[in-house]
């Protein structure tokens, strides 16, 4: 609500400036150059003449193009919650029916962001169709549009094809911008869960050695979880270190294990508690849900 209370504010802003103050243009005109200019389209076809114009579109964009995309980031994210709703939020199983993550799999998990551009398709068709009724020419503009390219050679001239960009550029920009995006993911996460298949399937002695990270000779479960999560993807080395010693820090007597004394004696060091208190009546405080030490 905040957001969408302040790009109210700066597209006002751009109207009263661009059509009351500096350029005097059509309300319209200043709408859609906001529209334009927030989604980092620029078509060129337009722009402020004026000094003070221009020193007022430096703000103007900067404010509105962070603000804009936040919304329409969260709209798409908020389309794309239908298909991701519908899937497990876990590691690909390998087994006979599912042993690898293909352009397929991306699309069943990522369909949603197509159907959001495909009224940009025909908004393309709207402007070109005065000058060319080549579908190339529409594909031309729309990919041109998508891309945020905006080379300028073709742009909307009537004011139905403004509105047409003020509505949907905004969506399918972002739909696309967020479809290249997941699938960069997607790729780095297919070439991981190569690797991981790989390993598992074919286990050989440097893949141990790599697995023994204390040296000790063993891999234990906790080695080969960490290894796979690492060769996955899903953690680094540093995350790994920082869990490794949060634990430390509530491990305080050192057996690699937490009980309820550990955390006690986390809770001394953290909030100073009066050491004149017994460890029992510390003990007794903890079993106690209305202990101020919970």
């Amino acid at each position: 609500m905040v957001f969408n209370r302040n790009i109210c504010i700066v597209h006002s802003s751009g109207v009263a400036g661009y059509s009351y103050i500096f350029e005097s243009w059509p309300i319209l005109d200043s709408v859609y150059f906001g529209v334009i200019t927030f989604t980092t389209v620029g078509y060129g076809d337009m722009g402020p003449e004026t000094d003070a114009g221009k020193i007022f579109t430096i703000f103007f964009t900067f404010f509105g193009v962070a603000m804009i995309s936040a919304i329409v980031g969260d709209l798409v994210a908020n389309l794309s919650s239908i298909a991701s709703s519908k899937k497990k939020d876990t590691v690909p199983e390998l087994d006979a029916d599912n042993n690898e993550l293909t352009f397929k799999t991306f699309i069943k998990e990522q369909w949603i962001y197509i159907p959001a551009m495909i009224p940009l398709l025909f908004g393309a068709y709207l402007v070109v169709e005065d000058d060319s009724d080549s579908f190339v020419d529409v594909l031309y503009f729309f990919f041109i549009t998508v891309t945020t390219v905006g080379y300028g050679d073709v742009s909307p001239d009537r004011d139905i094809e403004k509105i047409w960009a003020i509505l949907l550029v905004p969506i399918g920009v972002y739909a696309f911008a967020t479809l290249i995006g997941n699938y960069i993911g997607f790729r780095v996460e297919q070439k991981a869960f190569e690797d991981s298949k790989k390993i598992m399937t074919e286990m050989n002695e440097d893949n141990l050695m790599q697995m023994d990270r204390d040296g000790s000779g063993t891999v234990t479960k906790l080695n080969y979880i960490e290894f796979m999560l690492i060769t996955m993807g899903k953690v680094d080395d540093d995350c790994l270190a920082r869990l490794h010693a949060q634990f430390d820090t509530f491990d305080v007597d050192g057996n690699g294990e937490l009980d309820k004394e550990d955390l006690v004696a986390a809770i001394l060091n953290k909030k100073n508690v009066d050491l004149g208190q017994s460890n029992e009546e510390l003990l007794n405080d903890f079993d106690d849900p209305r202990s101020p030490l919970i």
